[in-house]
């Protein structure tokens, strides 16, 4: 009887593989291939077999992570190698074979020998590829949802032109259990995010995202707004108000005879979801009457919000929105003038009004600013309309936003810029959740401007979080090195050997 022996050099994570179908590189330090007279005929020495084999789910709690932000010590599961056959295929099917000097027809005796040597004694092979802890309880009530609750993995080959593999655990968070349904796959381009300084991602989707962070963002906007005033898109991407709701209480009109309006914002006239690196808010249809009568406003606005991560100090990173970008807005301003109103009787008041709503107390404070609104506003015989992107002309100054953040943490009865004001009440929100800590509109104008970060808390709580129910053998977090959209929340980090 034919037969093999020797020893193994090492087993290795080889590059090929995806889904659920692990490639590892197996290589021979010294064997031999003997003949039914028990004499060697062919030295393995050398050899390289690839061999593709899927990844269990075991219950081994002494490989428990010891996690801080929790309050009881969960169950501990490993991933490893499955060394049961399926009704399809065997454990472990052999996909190439590389040996030295020996013919096809004994090579292929050798690689029937190792099929039924790996699928045999695979269990020997006990490799862990990764710890999940469920049936956590986190201190922080808030964070109880991004506690991992079932998991799987899977594998898949970088972007063309990479030549690494991505492993990926694939958590089950927000209590949900059920994942047979789920697609075993990652999407490439996350090796995107990788760089020297980032050698791990932590993602959550796009739908937790919504769930989690955009509509908490659509309560702080609008004040006084109940979670159940919103829905969630049928695919978990988007965020809606479900019936009529109050923008909020703001003043317009000029210095001398100021006034406070609430626009109503109608069902399904507030979207907010997020569109690759950034937070998209529309608002549709928002009406008032000024009390002087005469016209009824109406708001229609579409903000593409940008966010960043910088260093507090050399050993932390916060998470601020990038209010530089508050010009990536279009604004429309409708004001239908009642009939029996003579519209060269009013202008003056609109454009005041106008410019309010933009630009905030500039109406107030500079001539300039209601001079530019003017030249961008339209005429007709019932209409006065502002229609504009606000990169195409410089209404935001200095002063406008600092009051914006002023009249927000205090209440001052001023007008605010109402893009500004957008921007920052999503970014308070969005901030928040990140850092576990209130933050006030005035420390996001400080971060953004002076670069000044006392206000903002770190976000590593939340990640850690996470972190401390998943782990890869022998390594650890070294830093927390940035977090950016792009279509789901991606948090980079880096892995050091234990």
């Amino acid at each position: 009887m034919y037969r093999i022996s020797g020893s193994w050099a090492s087993w290795a994570l080889k590059n090929g593989g995806s889904g659920k179908n692990i490639w590892l590189e197996c290589f021979v330090s010294e064997g031999s291939f003997f003949n039914n007279n028990n004499e060697v005929i062919h030295d393995l020495a050398a050899t390289r077999l690839t061999i593709q084999v899927n990844l269990a789910k075991f219950h081994d709690q002494t490989k428990r992570i010891k996690d801080t932000t929790s309050i009881n010590e969960g169950k501990a599961w490993v991933l490893k190698v499955n060394s049961q056959a399926t009704e399809n295929s065997k454990a472990v099917v052999i996909l190439a074979s590389e040996y030295r000097n020996i013919p096809a027809e004994d090579s292929a005796v050798i690689d029937q020998l190792f099929d039924n040597y790996f699928n045999d004694n695979i269990q020997q092979f006990d490799q862990i590829f990764t710890i999940v802890m469920l049936e956590l309880e986190a201190k922080d009530k808030d964070l109880q949802w991004i506690k991992p609750s079932a998991f799987s993995y899977a594998v898949q080959p970088m972007i063309k032109g990479k030549s690494d593999d991505l492993f990926g655990c694939l958590n089950r968070i927000d209590g949900k259990t059920a994942i047979e349904h789920l697609q075993q796959s990652l999407d490439a381009r996350i090796g995107n995010y990788f760089s020297n300084d980032v050698n791990g991602l932590i993602i959550v989707s796009k739908e937790m995202y919504t769930k989690h962070f955009l509509l908490p963002a659509a309560l702080n906007l609008l004040k006084g707004s109940k979670a159940e005033d919103f829905a969630i898109s049928a695919q978990g991407l988007s965020i809606h108000n479900k019936v009529p709701l109050t923008w909020g209480d703001f003043v317009v009109g000029s210095e001398q005879n100021p006034e406070t309006v609430a626009p109503l914002i109608p069902a399904h006239g507030l979207q907010i979801n997020l569109q690759g690196e950034n937070i998209n808010l529309n608002v549709s249809g928002a009406t008032f009457r000024p009390k002087s009568g005469g016209i009824t406003t109406t708001i229609n606005i579409n903000q593409s919000m940008g966010f960043a991560t910088v260093r507090k100090n050399p050993n932390e990173i916060i998470f601020i929105p990038d209010l530089n970008n508050i010009k990536q807005t279009s604004i429309n301003i409708s004001n239908k003038v009642d009939k029996g109103t003579i519209i060269g009787e009013i202008i003056a008041g609109v454009l005041i009004l106008i410019t309010s709503i933009v630009a905030g107390v500039a109406a107030w404070r500079d001539l300039r600013t209601i001079r530019d609104v003017a030249a961008a506003t339209e005429l007709g015989e019932e209409m006065v309309i502002f229609n504009r992107e606000l990169s195409e002309i410089n209404l935001l100054s200095e002063e406008s936003i600092w009051s914006t953040a002023t009249v927000m943490d205090n209440g001052e009865m001023l007008p605010v810029s109402l893009p500004m004001y957008n921007f920052l009440a999503v970014g308070q929100s969005v901030v928040a959740n990140f850092s576990l800590e209130a933050v006030t509109a005035t420390d996001l104008v400080k971060a953004a401007f002076n670069k000044e970060y006392a206000g903002i808390s770190t976000f590593e709580q939340f990640v850690h979080n996470f972190t401390s129910t998943n782990s890869l053998p022998k390594s650890k977090i070294a830093k927390i090195d940035s977090a950016k959209f792009a279509d789901s929340l991606v948090i980079g980090v880096k892995l050091t050997d234990e």
